[in-house]
Formats: structure tokens, C-alpha cells, sequence
């Protein structure tokens, strides 16, 4: 057997270990990463071309490949590059077109306003947590709107004004109410504190649809 599957057979024997130990010591943080998320993150270290799945954008290309999304610049469309990365649920490795281009839009929506469920704060130590990441657990009585929407309702046509790579472009779009997400965290299971805005936005938004790769792609990564 050649030495570096020793090495490889070794330090995969090290994870689990790690990971067993973790799983079974009482009164651990409660801010320690689940073990699926630690072997993801141990995954995408030992290979920087691993992912278990591409949109549509990036199907059959490899990290690093160049990658093209149809639509405005409001949409999220333009000229990209498939990046790697871990999605939101920890357990798996998404390749995604992400545009090159800097593209500005300012919003002027205030920073707070996210939300947690009421029963996070129904003991001190949620409610602790909550306000020590600047989250609330009681919704605003009115989404606020973006600059773009003042005095608008939701459906009225507007005009979104952007920089792409320092050049103005406007684009015209509809007021949406949107469901707007701040990073998950973890505290004892996976929290996600949410706020709904009434945002401009495209008619015809960049929609991605991941799939998972087959067995030969992933062998040849």
C-alpha cells in the first residue's frame, strides 16, 4: 500500500474520532459545529476541487472554469467563474456560477429588523444570545421598503439604480415583498433570523437549480 494512503487512511481515522468524542461529551458549547458539518469542512480542506453538486450554470465544469448567467444586472446575471463552497445545511459542497463583476445597489434599508422565532427568547439565555447578535423575536408591524419603493405598493413598477464596476446602470424592476435571511448560527440546532422588506427587484430573477454530479466526475476531481 503506498505511504500517502496511510497517511490519508490515518488522519480520516484521526476525524472520527474527533467527531465521536465531540458527539459524546456532556455540557459541550453549544456552539460547537454538528459532525456533519465539521467532516464537510474537513472534505473541502483536504480537496479544493471537491463539490457534490453544480447549477445549472456549472454543470460539467470544474472549480475555477469560466460560466455565463443570462439576465440583467438586477437579476444577477453577467460574466462568472464556478466557486466552490459549502451550502447553508453544512453537508454539502455546492460549484456555483458567481458573478465577477462588482455590482453595487444600495437599498438604503435599515440594518436592523431581523427576527427569531418567539420561543428562542422565551428563556434568558435565547434572549441573551438574541440581543447580543442584534436580533428580535417580535416582527416590525410594517416591512420596510427600499428606496426604490417608497410610496409604492407591492406589484407598482420601479427603476433600481446600480453600479457595475463603478458604471451606473438602471434597470427596471417590480416591488416584491421579500423574505430577507441574516447567516445561520448555531445554538443548540441550526438558527436563522428572518425580516420581510419590500425590496426592487427583477420580473425575472436568476433562478439556480443544483444537481448532483456522478460518481466518474467526482473520481477525476
Amino acid at each position: 500500500m503506498p505511504p500517502w494512503s496511510d497517511r490519508r487512511g490515518l488522519r480520516s481515522a484521526l476525524l472520527a474520532a474527533v467527531i465521536a468524542v465531540a458527539a459524546m461529551v456532556p455540557g459541550a458549547s453549544a456552539d460547537v459545529l454538528p459532525p456533519q458539518a465539521i467532516e464537510t469542512e474537513h472534505r473541502l480542506r483536504e480537496n479544493p476541487q471537491a463539490f457534490d453538486r453544480a447549477d445549472q450554470f456549472c454543470t460539467g465544469r470544474s472549480a475555477g472554469d469560466a460560466c455565463q448567467m443570462p439576465g440583467t444586472a438586477l437579476a444577477g446575471g453577467g460574466a462568472g467563474v464556478c466557486r466552490n463552497g459549502i451550502d447553508s445545511s453544512r453537508t454539502r459542497i455546492d460549484l456555483r456560477c458567481e458573478r465577477t463583476a462588482k455590482v453595487s445597489l444600495e437599498r438604503g434599508l435599515p440594518a436592523e429588523g431581523f427576527v427569531l422565532p418567539a420561543y428562542f427568547c422565551e428563556n434568558p439565555e435565547g434572549a441573551a444570545i438574541a440581543r447580543s447578535r442584534g436580533f428580535s423575536c417580535t416582527p416590525a408591524a410594517q416591512p420596510p421598503h427600499d428606496r426604490f419603493c417608497q410610496g409604492r405598493g407591492i406589484g407598482a413598477a420601479c427603476t433600481a439604480l446600480l453600479t457595475v464596476d463603478g458604471t451606473p446602470v438602471r434597470d427596471a424592476g417590480v416591488c416584491a415583498r421579500i423574505t430577507e435571511s441574516a447567516p445561520r448560527f448555531y445554538f443548540r440546532g441550526w438558527h436563522i433570523a428572518q425580516r420581510e422588506v419590500v425590496n426592487c427587484v427583477s420580473p425575472e430573477p436568476i433562478e439556480r437549480r443544483y444537481k448532483d454530479i456522478g460518481w466518474w466526475q467526482k473520481v477525476r476531481q
